[in-house]
């Protein structure tokens, strides 16, 4: 819009206003990749610039690709970072990216060749040259809520994209927290033939908790709990699993 300008008075203060409004919503679409160009003519018209718009896209949302064979889309997986772990999200999510991205007055740029040209190019700067179940997760590192947490060395980082991590629990680490109902079902479940707390049961348990959180299997063991019906065995796992989160586990027949 042309605002005609005025020598003093409050028009020159809303000129200004105007003009630096416009000057800043210019300079956003040029950090996304959306010039201003001279057409036939000499018209002036805004044009998306698919390399840089895409060198946009995969910086901000660090995303990553992965793909089987040859460089066919649909072979390929397609990772984002959400702020704490890299997620799986399909094509289409990608091709909303560049649409979503975009002010409401210039989407209309987003044509269907400006969409395809986009992922390809998306496809080759996010490209990771290793196969999906190559990607090593930090062996020392746990993803709750609120941190990254070095069980090694008893430090809390913040989410960093650098730490390739698909999975987070769904709770806060808090080292002044304390569960006074489970040790109290830990000391009246374990007990020993003579009914007196087995503290040697106990230490096995909360060393089998821990056991679950390692992303590597450093001591090569399985476990299995065995006891009489009503003894504990059912809400010993069910504590467990709701620690570990649904995504983190599976369940098999020993016949399988």
């Amino acid at each position: 819009n042309v605002v005609a300008k005025r020598q003093g008075g409050n028009q020159g203060g809303i000129m200004v206003i105007i003009e630096s409004e416009l000057l800043a919503h210019r300079q956003e679409l040029i950090e996304r990749g959306i010039l201003y160009t001279r057409g036939e003519g000499q018209n002036e018209k805004w044009v998306i610039n698919a390399n840089h718009f895409a060198l946009y896209l995969v910086n901000k949302y660090h995303i990553r690709v992965f793909q089987k064979h040859g460089n066919s889309l649909k072979d390929s997986y397609f990772y984002l970072y959400n702020g704490k772990v890299y997620e799986s999200v399909k094509l289409l999510t990608i091709e909303n990216l560049g649409f979503q991205e975009l002010p409401e007055q210039d989407k209309e740029l987003y044509s269907k060749r400006v969409k395809q040209d986009l992922v390809d190019r998306i496809v080759n700067y996010g490209y990771v040259d290793k196969h999906l179940h190559e990607m090593k997760e930090e062996s020392d590192l746990i993803a709750l809520y609120n941190c990254l947490y070095n069980w090694k060395t008893d430090q809390r980082f913040e989410f960093d994209p650098k730490y390739w991590n698909q999975q987070v629990l769904n709770y806060d680490l808090d080292p002044s927290a304390s569960s006074p109902l489970f040790k109290e079902w830990l000391t009246t479940t374990f007990v020993d033939e003579v009914g007196q707390v087995d503290r040697r049961k106990i230490k096995f348990v909360i060393e089998l908790f821990g056991y679950a959180f390692y992303r590597e299997h450093p001591i090569k063991a399985i476990f299995f709990i065995f006891g009489l019906s009503n003894t504990g065995k059912s809400r010993l796992f069910a504590i467990l699993d709701s620690l570990m989160n649904n995504d983190n586990i599976s369940t098999i027949t020993i016949r399988q």
